[in-house]
């Protein structure tokens, strides 16, 4: 049998004993993990990537990383920006990831994404050199582990704001290790 379960976040492993029935002694616990210092993208290098996402020069940015799935909840980050459009406010978000939700996401959001203000990117293999010229990043997710979106953008000093969710909970034990 199986000696240990390893797990995102005490919020994860709770999970697992609570409505799985794993035994305690079975769980343990390893924290995701990240390069704290990650390089930064040259000015150049951001330009072209500004230009290759239609980003406007002093628009501020929002992005919002991750798989395009129900726990996700892209949907509140979508109304969100409906929210700032409707209040005349300059931004440009992106949606940065894949699942089977993004063909009604886009669907959506066609009002955003007509006005330039909102562009569904795909997969990118290039976040980190996104977060270079991000203004804020939000997770809007129901239902979380242990976020990586989070974990990045706090390495590239990009305030974020998530939902109280999982094991990104506020005043959790669940949240970073100390």
């Amino acid at each position: 049998g199986t000696k240990k379960i390893i797990v995102v976040s005490e919020q994860v492993k709770k999970f697992y004993i609570e409505d799985v029935g794993i035994p305690a002694k079975k769980c343990e616990v390893i924290y995701n993990g990240i390069n704290p210092h990650p390089p930064a993208a040259s000015r150049d290098e951001i330009e072209k990537k500004k230009q290759e996402l239609r980003i406007g020069q002093g628009v501020p940015v929002i992005v919002n990383i991750g798989r395009l799935v129900p726990a996700k909840a892209n949907h509140i980050f979508i109304e969100a920006l409906r929210i700032l459009d409707q209040k005349d406010i300059v931004f440009h978000a992106l949606i940065i990831g894949e699942g089977p939700l993004k063909k009604p996401l886009m669907d959506a959001s066609a009002d955003l994404i007509n006005k330039k203000k909102l562009t569904f990117t795909g997969l990118r293999k290039d976040v980190p050199k996104i977060l270079d010229f991000t203004d804020v990043a939000v997770l809007s997710s129901t239902r979380e582990g242990f976020s990586m979106a989070i974990l990045e953008s706090m390495a590239k000093g990009v305030p974020f704001v998530a939902t109280d969710a999982g094991g990104k909970r506020a005043g959790d034990d669940a949240g970073f290790p100390s």
